[in-house]
């Protein structure tokens, strides 16, 4: 064991010290981690995939005439509240220009 200065409250060298020598000792049972070339395009930026977004607008928006409602939330107290169904990113930009009104578009992860 490690102590003093240095050292944490908790034996926190000992504990590091005791990992390393595990790891040396069992070398051979290790699993092996090392990167690999991955597929083209295998991960698609955000820009061409659709996601469902929450809005929040005034309730004399145009915003339910505009976005195509997956799920209403809530239209008490002078606001719209709802979750579009899936659509890209542009298309949620230009669709909140059209509506007016709309305080926040937040996009919905699942």
């Amino acid at each position: 064991m490690f102590y003093g200065r240095g050292a944490g409250k908790l034996p926190t060298a000992s504990a590091v010290v005791a990992d390393v020598i595990d790891a040396v000792k069992h070398s051979d049972r290790s699993k092996k981690i090392a990167w690999s070339d991955v597929k083209e395009n295998f991960m698609l930026p955000p820009s061409e995939k659709k996601f469902a977004y929450f809005i929040r607008a005034a309730a004399d928006s145009r915003a339910k005439d505009v976005f195509e409602v997956g799920e209403e939330l809530s239209d008490a107290g002078g606001e719209l509240v709802f979750i579009t169904k899936p659509v890209f990113e542009s298309e949620i930009q230009d669709k909140i220009k059209e509506a007016g009104g709309v305080m926040s578009a937040i996009r919905v992860m699942n």
